[in-house]
């Protein structure tokens, strides 16, 4: 029996790693499920979901527990061989989250840049390796278009976490430089954060400074399958990222044959490159500096700063040369495929157990 310890039950990218991970892991070897969120009513959850946490509350032995989730939850792992699943964004990691992980035997994590990173922080880069995520490529895919599009804008969609991080403030320069106000495009914001009380899309977005600019609309929270239709109603993704552990929204973008333009550095280069994506210049490295997330008195090391003219070009190439851009996609979603489902990260994961647990 393999234990698994993550929040299982939200949408935040860290739940939905947890929820796809386990679920595809279960296929290879059975699961118990010790959920860190709340539990929905029983007969609300998948069969699947229900043997799971009975497997968790039947079974006392554990050869091997993995924690998919932050730093702080893997103190609390039990078993004879214990993994912690970490993402991380930044280039560097503090001591102090470090230290959480002194009990475990092995680190996973999503790519080979943010092993380089725990490597680097750490004085154990043995016990690093990497493990992708992946996406659902049954769920998120390409959907016939029905509706008449003669006329219709070219839309943008941005999808993430309204912070810092995610680059909103250089997509929004950005946006403002590349067309004139009047110009057929859109740009649809889907940026929430629920770290912040009573946030509010359309609000944040109004305390933004913005220039004359061409239609910018924020869209409300969305479950899995209203994102797949977001998704598939727009004609390009874009997120000029300051840094990603793993960057879900891009791979389900490219899952979904979208044109994605994304920052040219962290995990997601593993996935995204210059055949199957548009790769936004770094014009500088610059400290970490979101106080909101990350403690001032730590030492996070920097991030990405995107560069917004590079940014502005490749908006404006993206409209003017859409069948180049519709090849790209076309690509991305041949590549996700091929490699990188949540199939290919379970078989994986599967592959390490086996070799370094005597599960029965």
């Amino acid at each position: 029996m393999i234990h698994l310890k993550c929040n299982y039950f939200g949408h935040l990218g860290i739940e939905l790693h947890g929820y796809y991970f386990c679920n595809a892991l279960n296929r290879y070897h059975q699961v118990a499920l010790h959920p860190g969120d709340d539990i929905p009513a029983r007969p609300r959850l998948k069969e699947s979901t229900r043997i799971m946490l009975d497997n968790a509350s039947t079974s006392s032995k554990s050869a091997c527990t993995i924690g998919v989730g932050q730093f702080e939850g893997m103190q609390e792992l039990k078993g004879d061989f214990k993994i912690a699943f970490i993402a991380w964004e930044t280039s560097y990691i503090p001591e102090e989250q470090l230290r959480l992980l002194n009990a475990v035997d092995e680190i996973w994590t999503p790519s080979a840049w943010g092993k380089s990173i725990f490597e680097q922080s750490s004085q154990l880069p043995a016990r690093v390796k990497v493990i992708a995520e992946g996406v659902d490529i049954d769920i998120f895919r390409p959907l016939k278009q029905t509706s008449c599009t003669a006329g219709k804008p070219f839309r943008f969609l941005f999808v993430g976490k309204w912070e810092v991080r995610k680059g909103i403030d250089r997509l929004l320069q950005a946006w403002s430089k590349a067309f004139p106000k009047n110009t057929n495009v859109e740009l649809i914001l889907h940026g929430h954060n629920s770290s912040i009380p009573n946030f509010d899309l359309r609000a944040a977005l109004k305390q933004v400074d913005i220039p004359m600019a061409p239609v910018i609309a924020s869209y409300p929270r969305a479950n899995t399958h209203e994102m797949v239709a977001l998704y598939n109603s727009c004609d390009a993704f874009v997120l000029p990222t300051r840094g990603e552990g793993w960057g879900l929204p891009i791979i389900e973008a490219m899952a979904c044959e979208k044109p994605v333009i994304v920052t040219d550095y962290s995990a997601h280069t593993s996935y995204a490159n210059e055949d199957n994506a548009y790769l936004i210049g770094v014009k500088r490295m610059i400290d970490v500096d979101d106080p909101m997330f990350y403690k001032n008195e730590l030492n996070f090391g920097q991030w990405a700063d995107p560069d917004v003219e590079h940014l502005v070009h490749l908006l404006r190439h993206v409209v003017i040369n859409q069948d180049e851009a519709r090849g790209k996609a076309i690509q991305a979603r041949k590549d996700v495929v091929a490699q990188w489902t949540w199939d290919h990260a379970a078989k994986k994961a599967w592959q390490r157990i086996e070799k370094v647990t005597e599960l029965p």
